[in-house]
């Protein structure tokens, strides 16, 4: 440790924050949560407030707020809030002051939740590009009950200022609030009305429900209410760029939407983000190497995507175990298990010819007929890079032939085995020593911290790497890795010069482009006192593991996604298309022929599978772009979009409601829509 300290003294320079007992937040996260934490007032077309209020919290740098739909909209009568005025807190004993307007941009009456994005400052002027302080949100499956919540929000007991509560989880329940199920958290934390809409958060600072309700019971008791962050996903993933996510545990690792549907690229529905493992009929234990074989039915628990189901029913050339995975929409992939090795994990591979999705297992990652391992991701299979890390995931064998059959298919090369270029990720990322290198950029998992981005631009008296280190809220500290040749260990490290926070591996804890090891802290540099343990940490390699680039075909072939669409907007007969609907939810739009007109139609696929009509065509004469759904009984939803909705690969606009198309009313405007091309 003490070359770890001399080695930073001079170069460190910023706060970390105090670690105190898990029944309480660190002061640092309390401050993070207040910064992002908003009162809303909704208000009519003319500005004008209508007098009841509500709480959101930032999930995105960029003013996106998650809140109640009740807090924005009226649920019964579908309408929401023409404007939303956002107030944010300057000091804790002080009410929030106006300091925003805001749209909502999707909502959903029966989750009770929406998304407003905020659009202008409180003098009705543009924001323009934003950099609030925001939340990042955490695993609500992982909760069980007595675990520790803290709920913040305006509850309006004792004047409008902040409220900060403490509780536990008190149980689970269903939709209808009393059958089985996790679709609502009951909590005791005290709330008020006020509460609606804003932020319920684990012992780790992240966001894992919005408290929604109270109901009185017997004896001046009182039950709360949350929708746990698991159910926001299909509001969240298309609608909301920027948002960071933390899968599992405090030391799993954080994955970033960049853009406002990236998620839905993968060619899944979000569905309801992380969900429990299942129950497994298979009995007995894996064992490694782990190999698949074909006969056998797996589970994989995949981040942002959910439970894919995995039949292998056969083997390729090469022997590696092939099949068919099912998605949670539907949606049917091709399979790939490739065996794990004394040095390759294990690989569980999903795709559909493009994109493919990868839960690599080691030999620790073994537990009875579970396996947990790191998500990867590949984009684009003909740009291949090793594939991004996303998360964690799971894989459980639920049934079929035992575990240590003779097949032995191996990693090689993905693309080959699926028509495609490309290779599958391997554990030849990184190289040992791990040194580090000037003009790297690194994604560091810290405890407490969150998600770090490093980059490395100079270099210490000694000749290590270092650079800038930017926390989760926007606050920059120096950072510097170092290799220990006596050690034989690596670490990296952030620190104010008087604090530390690192993160040490060594040569086993390389796996593909990521480095896994265990976080120390240390409140005083110049003490004689040993560090704290924290927990798990990582950090990954971003440059070369950077996520591929997008292709570059225009909108309208059919056979490639764009960079960017262009107008006029004219979708074509072969696409598919992710489009987020208020009242419908995330909608996949396949378009597979011509209606009399000529113009591309094809089927909308509901959340729940329900297969409706849609057509997708531009109307010069409006210079607009329509995407009509209809569910052949006479009512319909569509979507109106316009050159100024069109954002790289997406598309927003309005959407409108007709209970009776053959009726002659005015359609319902319901809120935004948003259509993003897979």
């Amino acid at each position: 440790m003490k070359r770890t300290a001399s080695l930073l003294l001079s170069v460190l320079s910023l706060t970390v924050p105090s670690f105190a007992a898990a029944q309480t937040l660190p002061q640092a996260v309390r401050e993070r949560i207040i910064k992002a934490t908003v009162m809303l007032l909704p208000a009519t077309e003319d500005g004008k407030l209508d007098g009841s209020r509500g709480s959101g919290t930032i999930i995105s740098p960029e003013g996106f707020i998650l809140t109640n739909y009740h807090v924005v909209g009226d649920n019964e009568a579908r309408r929401l809030a023409p404007w939303v005025q956002v107030r944010t807190v300057r000091f804790v004993d002080e009410e929030p002051q106006p300091t925003y307007w805001g749209k909502v941009i999707a909502g959903d009456p029966f989750l009770d939740l929406a998304v407003v994005q905020i659009v202008e400052d409180k003098d009705e002027k543009p924001v323009g590009k934003l950099n609030l302080p925001f939340m990042q949100i955490g695993d609500s499956n992982r909760l069980t009950i007595g675990d520790p919540i803290y709920v913040f929000g305006f509850q309006g007991t004792g004047g409008m200022t902040l409220s900060y509560s403490a509780g536990s989880v008190a149980g689970f329940t269903g939709e209808d609030l009393s059958s089985g199920g996790r679709q609502w958290i009951k909590h005791d934390a005290q709330t008020g009305p006020g509460n609606s809409g804003g932020g319920a958060y684990n012992t780790d600072g992240d966001l894992i429900g919005v408290h929604s309700a109270g109901i009185a019971g017997q004896n001046n008791s009182r039950t709360s209410f949350m929708r746990p962050l698991s159910v926001a996903w299909g509001l969240i993933t298309p609608n909301v760029p920027k948002f960071a996510v933390r899968s599992g545990t405090s030391t799993a690792s954080t994955a970033t939407n960049t853009g406002g549907a990236q998620a839905q690229t993968r060619g899944t529905t979000a569905g309801t983000g992380p969900a429990p493992t299942p129950r497994s009929d298979a009995t007995g234990t894996l064992s490694w190497p782990l190999r698949g074989q074909s006969g056998q039915t797996w589970t994989m628990q995949y981040p942002e995507v959910g439970r894919i189901s995995v039949t292998l029913t056969g083997t390729n050339a090469e022997g590696t175990p092939t099949g068919t995975a099912t998605l949670p929409n539907g949606a049917k992939w091709s399979a790939l298990f490739f065996a794990g090795t004394s040095s390759a994990a294990a690989k569980l591979a999903v795709s559909d010819g493009k994109a493919a999705l990868f839960c690599a297992v080691d030999r620790a990652g073994l537990s009875g007929l579970n396996a947990r391992g790191t998500a990867l991701y590949i984009e684009d299979l003909n740009r291949s890079n090793g594939g991004d890390e996303v998360g964690d995931c799971t894989l459980q064998l639920q049934s079929g032939p035992g575990t240590t059959g003779s097949t032995t298919g191996t990693s090689g090369s993905l693309g080959s085995l699926l028509g495609q270029g490309g290779t599958a990720p391997s554990s030849a990322g990184l190289a040992w020593p791990l040194k580090g290198a000037v003009g790297q950029s690194w994604s560091v998992q810290l405890p407490q911290l969150g998600r770090l981005t490093v980059k490395l631009d100079g270099t210490t008296s000694t000749g290590n790497p270092k650079g800038t280190a930017t926390l989760p809220d926007g606050t920059k500290w120096t950072a510097v890795l170092s290799y220990d040749t006596k050690a034989d260990d690596t670490a990296m490290m952030v620190s104010d010069g008087d604090s530390l926070i690192y993160c040490l591996v060594t040569r086993s804890g390389l796996s593909g482009t990521t480095a896994r090891g265990t976080a120390y802290y240390l409140k005083d540099l110049d003490s004689e006192d040993d560090p704290d343990k924290l927990g798990d940490c990582s950090f990954q390699l971003q440059g070369a593991a950077g996520a591929g680039t997008s292709g570059t075909g225009t909108a309208g072939t059919g056979t490639s996604t764009p960079t960017r669409l262009a107008w006029p907007l004219k979708p074509q007969v072969g696409q598919a298309w992710q489009v987020q609907i208020p009242e419908l939810g995330l909608v996949t739009v396949s378009l597979t022929g011509r209606d009399d007109q000529g113009d591309p139609k094809g089927t909308a696929t509901l959340p729940d599978g329900t297969k409706w009509t849609a057509y997708f065509y531009h109307e010069a004469a409006k210079n607009t772009t329509w995407l009509d759904i209809l569910d052949g009984r006479g009512s319909m939803v569509y979507c109106a979009f316009t050159a100024q909705g069109l954002s790289g690969t997406g598309a927003r606009g309005s959407a409108y409601y007709v209970k009776d198309v053959n009726a002659k009313e005015d359609p319902a405007k319901i809120g935004e829509c948003s259509a993003q091309l897979k």
